[in-house]
């Protein structure tokens, strides 16, 4: 890798995720440490859940790794290596931003890619969602009346022609 061909945002990332790397005892620089370290920059200009989801899965991911206490000597780890000469590929004759890089994160972790699907899901659902308006509540037909009906206690009360619940039903 030849920290050249990155742009200064990229080599900050690198950075940070090497101290990332470090600082929790990791021998190997992996691409989890690095696209963290694009996250929590906010240099992806990621929506609000897809940064949520991609920063916890991460920070879930890199916990698990096994650590090592004491002075360590870091090394790039074969994915990162991948992903960084797939990055440079893709890039071609410029430097390498941080789009393409996270492009070939996304490529080659399956973390980056499953926190990415799931924030994607979750948006979906509250693409989905139709709040509560006036509007969407159905009104009583004109001419349907309330009839008047006693309930278990004896008590009089309005039925609507609205399904009642189980629960309320007199027992036979």
């Amino acid at each position: 890798m030849d920290v050249s061909l990155y742009d200064f945002e990229c080599q900050k990332s690198l950075h940070k995720g090497l101290q990332y790397a470090r600082s929790l005892g990791h021998q190997i620089l992996e691409i989890e440490h690095v696209a963290l370290a694009m996250v929590r920059s906010r240099i992806l200009h990621l929506d609000t859940m897809a940064e949520r989801h991609v920063r916890a899965g991460l920070e879930n991911f890199l916990s698990r790794l096994p650590r090592v206490f004491g002075v360590i000597d870091i090394q790039f780890g074969k994915r990162l290596d991948a992903a960084l000469d797939q990055a440079e590929s893709l890039a071609g004759e410029v430097l390498v931003d941080p789009h393409t890089l996270w492009l070939s994160f996304q490529n080659n972790s399956p973390i980056v890619g499953k926190a990415l699907d799931h924030a994607s899901k979750e948006a979906q659902k509250v693409d989905d969602f139709s709040p509560y308006t006036p509007e969407s509540v159905k009104k009583r037909p004109a001419g349907q009346s309330s009839k008047v009906i006693k309930d278990q206690s004896g008590k009089d009360r309005k039925s609507s022609a609205l399904k009642r619940p189980e629960a309320d039903k007199p027992s036979a």
